[in-house]
């Protein structure tokens, strides 16, 4: 096949199997089948098969372009390609409603799809009080957003007690029920993305959280507080602070499986009085999964932790491009560093800063020391920056002093308000 001109306009092209690639291309393939978390090592295997001059000053772009790449080859929670198939048994009716679907709503029709049409035979505004929880919610957090399948799939949990969406599951006598507890719901829902998504943390795009399943038992447990009169704002400190151990242990060690969040969400849902972390630690334990933290494991995950470790600000982004959310996070030892050491690595989570634009664009590659001692920069550290000593301590002096203390810093600050020690080293399974 010649691909040439395809080639030099999108930047992929098909080859023999088993061929010897250019230098520079990435194997598709390869890439596809990568685990959902090895970003972060991909990325550096694919730079140190990179020539440092090409990389030289672009690394930002380097970045984004694997970035972009493994949302469309590997996150299980983009559809890149779908397809809906249709029962012979399906009358007309049914069929066309498919095909109304698909063409307004322009993505694959899902189980969620068939249940709410069943339901609206019931309450035909349902499917409007699920647009307009999932409005509100994006209001509350200026830009977490909740679908409507995905909230529909939450009631589901509560009704069925699967997030598995089957409609050929629920039978007539359920689908009042699905009615009956969405007020409870949206109230207990509202108030846990009030409360504890958006006051607590900032956290105001879907990027940040990157296991967004791991949530569902964090909100069947305020779903089971409030039916048991106990609105979130009176959840006592102690399960609040479960609840932070909770979603930091679920977000950095995948427990994300249809079987883990099913079963934690079960023991939410059904718990007595206090959030079942011991009983959730020891599931996720017995089905393959990390139960501590890592050096390693914040590492991976830079956005999440920054938010965590520094919960007060919030990501401001510079541009939405198709989607993509792209919060503007200073380097403070800046990546393209003139006259940089050899053993200059910086690109790490302990040497990062949420900023806006503004500073971001102004403090370019200029050494931190050198840009901070000026007059009119002075403040930006005192205001913006977390985790930095005084502009005259000799930690500015060299990189790594700066970051082991500041990442000390930040250990110290996720023992003492969450509660969790950091194991150092390569987190095993088991």
């Amino acid at each position: 096949m010649d691909n040439s001109d395809d080639t030099e306009a999108n930047g992929f092209a098909f080859v023999e199997k088993n061929s010897a690639l250019s230098f520079g291309c990435i194997d598709m393939p390869s890439l596809f089948l990568q685990p959902e978390d090895g970003k972060v090592n991909y990325r550096k295997k694919i730079k140190t098969s990179l020539p440092a001059e090409m990389l030289e000053d672009k690394e930002d772009f380097f970045e984004e372009i694997i970035d972009k790449l493994w949302d469309v080859f590997v996150r299980k929670d983009v559809k890149s390609l779908a397809y809906f198939p249709i029962e012979k048994s399906w009358n007309e009716d049914r069929v066309n409603d498919v095909f109304q679907r698909l063409n307004a709503g322009g993505v694959p029709l899902s189980g969620a799809d068939l249940l709410l049409s069943k339901i609206k035979e019931k309450s035909y505004d349902y499917e409007e009080r699920l647009q307009l929880e999932s409005k509100q919610i994006d209001e509350i957090t200026q830009g977490y957003y909740f679908g409507t399948n995905t909230i529909l799939q939450m009631v589901y949990f509560i009704v069925k007690k699967t997030i598995r969406i089957e409609p050929d599951k629920v039978k007539d006598n359920e689908l009042v029920k699905f009615i009956e507890v969405f007020p409870d719901f949206s109230k207990s829902f509202n108030a846990f993305v009030k409360i504890f998504l958006s006051d607590t943390f900032h956290i105001n795009n879907n990027s940040i959280i990157p296991r967004g399943g791991a949530l569902f038992p964090l909100i069947m447990y305020s779903y089971n507080r409030y039916i048991n009169n106990v609105a979130f704002h009176k959840i006592s400190a102690t399960n609040i602070l479960k609840m932070k151990q909770y979603l930091i242990l679920s977000q950095l060690n995948d427990w994300n499986t249809q079987t883990i969040i099913n079963n934690c969400s079960a023991l939410a849902l059904d718990a007595i009085d206090d959030f079942p972390l011991d009983s959730i630690i020891k599931f996720a334990g017995n089905n393959n999964r990390i139960t501590d933290l890592s050096v390693s494991s914040i590492e991976n995950y830079i956005w999440f932790m920054l938010k965590i470790l520094i919960p007060n600000r919030s990501y401001i982004s510079s541009s939405n491009i198709n989607g993509r959310y792209k919060p503007e996070i200073d380097h403070i030892f800046p990546m393209g560093l003139k006259d940089k050491p050899k053993d200059y690595e910086v690109n790490v989570v302990w040497n990062m800063q949420p900023v806006t634009g503004v500073i971001n664009a102004s403090k370019g590659n200029t050494h931190p020391k050198i840009f901070f001692s000026l007059p009119d920069n002075a403040e930006h550290l005192n205001n913006q920056y977390d985790y930095v000593p005084e502009i005259t301590n000799s930690l500015w002096n060299n990189h790594d002093d700066f970051i082991s203390w500041r990442k000390q810093q930040m250990l110290d600050f996720l023992k003492s308000e969450y509660g969790l020690s950091v194991r150092d080293g390569i987190a095993k399974e088991g």
